[in-house]
């Protein structure tokens, strides 16, 4: 039985782009070498036997993705897989006999060894794969549950191929897949897991001593009784107990080849950027910033707090990260003020959401995780009804484990940290492939960006640096290109502040932070956590040197002292009038819609003339003023600019008081022209959304125009930004815009 659900992927990726869009490497799991046993074929076969064959043919040495028939989710597949070539099997040449245990383990040992399919069918099945792994002393570190009438079953097989597990056919109570088993039944299953396992000779029974996973790749229900997780439930050695002894992952055929793109994915994708969208309150103590904090030493990062239309401009229109963490509430169609149209099509990406209910029901595309799923995750973790905050592992636990060596199954399901009455069976469970390990690629555009984050990083841990006022002055100076993207620049600002803070304790009261505080402590005061703002160590013996240190560098600020506001004066003091120096103008002039030439003589009229000769006294255009974002600084344009799919105009006026040469940085969701003085100084194909374009201009004093052509979508936002810095990174002292 094949589900084949209707709903289409928004902004789905077309095949001549496939190749284009996200820098990433092939990767296998934390134990195995990458270089050595990374394929470039990505292969496409036509069906069931065929795929059986070609995985009967993968090394130890030699491994390669393969698929059944072509999809979105291929396609999304060879986007994130850029350095593979996609290969058709178009007709059938490998007929198998019947699927049975035998040829199952056959395909294992044939993958095992330097032999073919034949070779090893004659001495295969269970005892064979059993004597395999003694003369190799290797022990599986997992079991898969599949059955061949599931869809599930290739992407199933596939996992047990790759990781050598042990596999069993197995059919589970017949239910509505959509339904609840009762306790009875939940119980049932868990015995019916225990026998299997006890049928094989390796240990299981405690936790990283033998079999510590288990996949379900088969049609059954995910939950029991009233929304409590099935698969959080059935890895107990007695009913209830706190201590799994394995953790539990599922393969969900939400959609007709989502099964196997979670299971190719977790094997053959390695993570370049990782994302965090917190909206939980400060007092909940449950901040994403020191998740952030611990992958941003790992790879690119961005952290969003409490804002759509942030959140918007780092994943519209497609998402480009592929590690998200989010904290929300709300309902399985609605998160903190965000509906399900506000999950964007995704390239392959895992995702934790702390939230109630978000997965519900994943096999619907209008709730939360069926939204995500339909749209290119892999993984997801979730809830089925209301867990309580307390139920999910912080952040920066979850992050620590998973890149010491953990799954990410076992990171984000470990119950040490949790109180025990979310330790018990509960209501999260997890979807996609539980041996997905961490395998860490930078992307090359990313490369400088990432290099400056984790030396503040080190900075901050080691605690290694200098005066503040020094080292903030000539931070940007020395990276300016962080400001050729101001999403990553706000992002930098969020690093120097707490950089500045810490600073200023170890240099003026001469302590030494590391040695006297955990990273506990530093954790926290990153996150802004409440109780780490208020520790003031060795205060009172150190009292009087503060004062005098103040009151000679900073006299304007005594009354502050005293109030025990120092680090926030010095913060405004110091760093206010680097901020306040912006690189972007808000206010904007949009006209349209209209026809391209008509447009580009109305420019040059406008250029020769007056501001007020565009639009101006004819009814075929409209004037709008908008107002850029005040936290991306990115023009996001009014949804009514999408109705017709024409051609619009956005125009500043620049002022220069005195001749000056700098640099204009832009970028826009869309295809547009961007000029100055008439003089075209760039063209943005629409795919620029992330990285921008930069041209050095040189102008003299007086009063300039840029304008920007462009063609609005009817089917996605409409954005721009453009910014203007001197060499350093810095806002152009001479300019001004009206």
């Amino acid at each position: 039985m094949k589900r084949v659900n209707p709903f289409k992927i928004g902004y789905c990726i077309t095949a001549c782009m496939i190749m284009s869009l996200v820098q990433v490497q092939p990767a296998l799991n934390a134990e195995q070498d990458n270089d050595s046993m990374s394929s470039k074929k990505i292969l496409i076969v036509p069906d069931y036997d065929t795929f059986i064959y070609y995985l009967s043919t993968w090394t130890d040495t030699e491994r390669f993705p393969i698929f059944i028939g072509h999809n979105a989710y291929t396609e999304k597949f060879a986007s994130a897989y850029n350095n593979g070539r996609v290969e058709y099997v178009y007709t059938d040449k490998h007929s198998l006999p019947a699927l049975n245990d035998d040829l199952l383990y056959a395909v294992i040992l044939a993958s095992c060894a330097d032999a073919s399919l034949e070779d090893v069918r004659i001495n295969s099945g269970r005892a064979a794969f059993i004597e395999y792994c003694k003369k190799t002393d290797y022990i599986p570190k997992g079991m898969v549950l599949t059955n061949i009438e599931s869809p599930e079953f290739p992407a199933a097989l596939s996992l047990a191929v790759y990781h050598k597990q042990i596999i069993e056919l197995y059919s589970p109570p017949i239910r509505p897949i959509f339904g609840n088993y009762t306790l009875t039944t939940k119980n049932a299953i868990r015995a019916d897991i225990i026998n299997l396992l006890e049928k094989w000779p390796y240990p299981y029974k405690e936790f990283g001593k033998g079999i510590d996973a288990i996949t379900i790749g088969l049609d059954m229900p995910f939950k029991y009784e009233n929304g409590y997780a099935l698969d959080d439930a059935i890895n107990r050695l007695d009913d209830g107990k706190e201590t799994p002894f394995a953790v539990t992952g599922r393969l969900m055929e939400v959609k007709e080849g989502a099964a196997l793109y979670q299971a190719m994915c977790s094997m053959f994708l390695s993570t370049s950027r990782g994302l965090f969208f917190d909206l939980w309150p400060l007092k909940w103590r449950r901040a994403l910033d020191t998740g952030y904090w611990e992958l941003a030493q790992h790879i690119p990062c961005a952290l969003v707090k409490y804002s759509f239309a942030q959140w918007h401009k780092a994943t519209m229109p497609i998402n480009r990260y592929d590690l998200l963490f989010v904290n929300s509430s709300g309902y399985p169609d609605s998160w903190s003020g965000g509906r399900v149209e506000d999950i964007p099509d995704t390239m392959p990406v895992a995702v934790h959401f702390a939230h109630s209910a978000s997965a519900a029901n994943p096999y619907d595309p209008d709730t939360i995780a069926g939204r995500w799923l339909y749209n290119g995750a892999f993984v997801y973790y979730g809830s089925i009804t209301e867990p309580y905050s307390p139920a999910f592992n912080l952040s920066h636990t979850i992050i620590n484990k998973w890149v010491a060596g953990s799954s990410f199954a076992e990171a984000v399901q470990q119950k040490d940290e949790i109180p025990p009455q979310y330790a018990k069976p509960w209501k999260l469970f997890y979807i996609g492939d539980p041996l997905f390990f961490a395998n860490f690629t930078i992307c090359d555009e990313d490369e400088q960006w990432f290099n400056v984050t984790k030396q503040t990083i080190f900075s901050l841990k080691k605690l290694s640096f200098g005066k503040a006022e020094t080292l903030l002055t000539n931070y940007l100076s020395a990276h300016f290109s962080l400001s050729s993207d101001i999403y990553k620049y706000s992002q930098q600002m969020h690093y120097l502040k707490k950089l500045y803070e810490l600073t200023a304790l170890e240099n003026i009261y001469g302590l030494k932070l590391s040695q006297l505080y955990s990273e506990q402590f530093l954790r926290s005061w990153f996150a802004g956590y409440p109780v780490a703002k208020t520790l003031r160590p060795q205060t009172d013996s150190e009292h009087e040197a503060v004062l005098d240190y103040y009151m000679k560098k900073y006299p304007f600020i005594k009354n502050k002292i005293n109030n025990y506001s120092y680090l926030d004066s010095l913060w405004y003091s110091v760093v206010n009038g680097l901020i306040n120096k912006k690189t972007v103008y808000k206010q904007w002039i949009v006209i349209g819609p209209g026809d391209e030439p008509v447009f580009r003589e109305k420019i040059r009229l406008r250029l020769n003339n007056s501001k007020a000769v565009l639009g101006q006294g004819d009814s075929k255009y409209t004037v709008h003023e908008v107002v850029a974002d005040s936290i991306t600084h990115a023009v996001f344009l009014p949804d009514y600019l999408s109705e017709v799919r024409n051609s619009w105009y956005a125009s500043q006026e620049l002022c220069l008081s005195d001749d000056a040469e700098f640099y204009v940085h832009f970028s826009a969701s869309r295809e547009a022209e961007f000029y100055i003085d008439g003089a075209q100084i760039g063209v943005v194909s629409g795919k620029s959304d992330i990285g921008n374009q930069m041209t050095q201009v040189t102008l003299k004093k007086g009063k300039h125009y840029l304008d920007i052509l462009f063609t609005a979508s009817t089917s996605q936002n409409n954005m721009f930004d453009v910014r203007y810095t001197d060499s350093d990174g810095l806002p152009v002292e001479a300019l001004s815009v009206e």
